[in-house]
C-alpha cells in the first residue's frame, strides 16, 4: 500500500475549503472577475456541496466492516443522507426511488449529465488511491455514474487521477498527463484540457485563454463541466504553483466559481501543503461546516478530524471488482406523449389577447403519428430520454 502524507491530505481539504469559500459569492457570474481575496471575508468556512458529499462518502465507507467503494453503497448514501434537490442530484434521487440503479440512474432522463456535481467530489478518491491514478479514476467512475453520464463522468475521473498523481509530486504537466491517461482521447474533457494547454502556450494572458475556452466550450448552464474544467486547467497552468494566484485566476474566470476554485485549491494543497498562505487559512478556521441538506450523519467536527478519518479509511479500504451491471431496459420507463394545441389567448387568457392577439385560431394539421424513423416527437409518439457512457 502506498504511503500517504497527513500534511498532503490535510492540505487537500484545507485547499478545498478555501477555494470553495472564495468562489461561492461569485457562483454563476459570467466574468471575468477581479477579486483579490475573499469577498466578503468569512469568519468560518462556507458550507458547500463540494465538500459535503465527500464527507458523506467517507463516513458511510468508514461504517462498513470491510470498506469498499461500490456504486450501490454510494447510491444508498444519496437516499439516506442527502436532501439536495438540485439538477442532477434531484434527477438521480428520483431515478433511485423509481428503482433505476447505476449507471442508468445517472443517464436516464437526465438533462444535467454534464454538470459539475461529480467533478467536485473527486478528491476523496485521490486520497483513497494516492499515487494510483487508475484506481482513483475507477472509484470516481463508480461515484459519478450514480448521477451523471458522458463528460460528467469523465471530468471526475480526470480530476481524481490528476489529484492522485499529485501525491507523487511532479509538474502540472505531469498531473495533466495522468488525468488524460484515464479518459477517452475523443471525449469533450480531453479536448478542453488539450486545447487549454495549447492556448496557454501561445497566449500567456489567462484572460485571452479564458475567452478561447468560452468561444469553443461555453454553455448556457454555468455548471457545465467542459468550460469549468478548462478553467481548472488554466488556473493550474497560469498560477505557476502560487496557491493564491491559481485559485484567484480560476475563480475570476467566472461560471461555477466555487467548484472550479475548490478543485484547484485541493490539487495544490496535495501537491504543496506548505504553499497555502496563512492569510487564506485564518478566516476559514478549522471547523467542518456542512450544509443543512446533509442529514442523519455523525460527521467529524473539524477538518483535522475529517483528515484523520480519511487516513484511517485509506488503511482499511479494499479494492473490489466493479459490480455486474443489472439488466434493465430504459424503454420500461417510456412515457406516452400527445401533442396539445391552443391559441395564445387560450394559454394566457383575455389579458394576453389584448396585448398580443392570437396569430391563428386554426388548429394545425398535424399527422396522427410520427414516422418510425423520426427522432423528434410529432403527433402521438413515445418519449424516451436515456443515454449511456460507453
Amino acid at each position: 500500500m502506498t504511503s500517504i502524507s497527513r500534511e498532503a491530505v490535510l492540505g487537500c481539504w484545507l485547499g478545498k475549503a478555501i477555494g470553495g469559500t472564495l468562489g461561492q459569492p461569485f457562483e454563476g457570474l459570467d466574468g471575468p472577475l477581479d477579486a483579490t481575496f475573499y469577498e466578503p471575508v468569512p469568519t468560518e468556512m462556507v458550507p458547500n456541496d463540494d465538500l459535503d458529499l465527500q464527507v458523506v462518502w467517507a463516513c458511510v465507507l468508514a461504517e462498513q466492516a470491510e470498506p469498499s467503494v461500490t456504486s450501490s453503497a454510494l447510491a444508498a448514501a444519496w437516499t439516506t443522507h442527502v436532501e439536495f434537490p438540485f439538477n442532477e442530484y434531484g434527477v438521480a434521487k428520483r431515478n433511485l426511488r423509481e428503482g433505476i440503479l447505476p449507471p442508468f440512474s445517472g443517464s436516464f432522463d437526465n438533462w444535467f449529465t454534464k454538470g459539475e456535481g461529480a467533478a467536485i467530489r473527486s478528491e476523496i478518491w485521490a486520497c483513497l488511491a494516492p499515487s494510483d491514478p487508475a484506481t482513483a479514476a475507477e472509484y470516481a467512475y463508480r461515484d459519478a455514474c450514480v448521477d451523471h453520464a458522458g463528460d460528467g463522468v469523465f471530468a471526475p475521473m480526470f480530476l481524481a487521477a490528476l489529484q492522485s498523481r499529485a501525491f507523487s509530486s511532479g509538474t502540472v504537466g505531469d498531473l495533466l498527463d495522468a488525468g488524460l491517461s484515464v479518459i477517452p482521447c475523443d471525449s469533450g474533457i480531453a479536448q478542453v484540457v488539450i486545447a487549454t494547454r495549447t492556448w496557454f502556450e501561445e497566449f500567456p494572458d489567462w484572460r485571452v485563454v479564458r475567452s478561447r475556452i468560452l468561444g469553443r466550450f461555453e454553455s448556457q448552464d454555468f455548471t457545465d463541466v467542459l468550460m469549468n474544467t478548462g478553467f481548472v486547467v488554466l488556473g493550474l497552468l497560469a498560477g505557476h504553483g502560487d496557491f493564491a494566484e491559481s485559485i484567484l485566476i480560476t475563480s475570476n474566470c467566472g461560471k461555477d466559481t466555487d467548484s472550479s476554485a475548490a478543485s484547484v485549491g485541493a490539487t495544490l494543497g496535495i501537491l504543496s501543503p506548505a504553499s497555502i498562505p496563512r492569510e487564506w487559512l485564518a478566516p476559514i478556521g478549522s471547523d467542518l461546516v456542512l450544509s443543512p441538506g446533509i442529514v442523519n450523519l455523525n460527521a467529524p467536527a473539524t477538518i483535522e478530524e475529517f483528515t484523520d478519518l480519511v487516513l484511517g479509511l485509506r488503511e482499511r479500504v479494499t479494492f473490489v471488482p466493479r459490480e455486474a451491471e443489472h439488466n434493465w431496459d430504459p424503454r420500461s420507463k417510456a412515457v406516452r406523449v400527445t401533442r396539445s394545441w391552443s391559441t395564445r389567448a387560450g394559454e394566457l387568457g383575455a389579458l394576453n389577447d389584448w396585448f398580443m392577439p392570437a396569430l391563428t385560431r386554426r388548429r394545425p394539421n398535424w399527422p396522427a403519428r410520427a414516422p418510425a424513423s423520426s427522432s423528434k416527437a410529432r403527433g402521438r409518439s413515445w418519449l424516451l430520454r436515456a443515454s449511456r457512457m460507453t
